[in-house]
């Protein structure tokens, strides 16, 4: 497995559900927020970037518009991990969405697609990554299954943060 991928399942298993599950009501009836998810999720990689220096080849930037470099159009991924300001396959290394259990399934899709147009490009990223954030996987797959097929999504891998997998806080 990529090292870079490795880096992002570490740093979602880091991720505390305090940073997921935000209870408005305070009814117990708790809401996935995915900018919340996505702050800590950044904080933690670039931590786990530091204490590995043979991680700093590549940047993490969190919701960069591509817009200025040609075939991408006006798209804004959670992350990219790349070396700013390059073109090139070996420059883009991973692309990185995040969904909750709150979003619908067209919001889930148009991910995926995202991520299969930045993998496909000459000029692209190397890898995709999904981060499914939600009580069950089985509830990602029925949302895909809503919609026609994807295509190939073999550079596409998909990571499953359960909140209530992790210890009380």
């Amino acid at each position: 497995m990529d090292k870079y991928i490795e880096m992002i399942q570490s740093a979602v298993d880091k991720v505390n559900r305090s940073y997921i599950e935000v209870d408005p009501k305070k009814d117990r009836n708790f809401v996935y927020y995915e900018r919340i998810f996505c702050y800590e999720l950044y904080h933690q990689m670039r931590c786990l970037q530091t204490q590995h220096s043979d991680l700093f080849e590549f940047k993490i930037h969190g919701e960069l518009t591509k817009d200025r470099y040609e075939g991408f159009g006006k798209v804004t991924p959670d992350f990219l991990i790349h070396i700013p300001n390059e073109v090139g396959k070996e420059k883009n290394r991973v692309i990185v969405e995040v969904k909750t259990s709150k979003n619908n399934a067209d919001e889930i899709f148009k991910d995926f697609e995202k991520l299969n147009k930045f993998i496909k490009m000459d000029n692209g990223y190397q890898y995709g990554v999904f981060i499914w954030v939600g009580e069950k996987l089985s509830d990602l797959h029925e949302e895909i299954k809503k919609r026609k097929r994807l295509g190939s999504i073999d550079k596409i891998w998909v990571i499953h943060k359960n909140p209530n997998a992790d210890e009380k806080v």
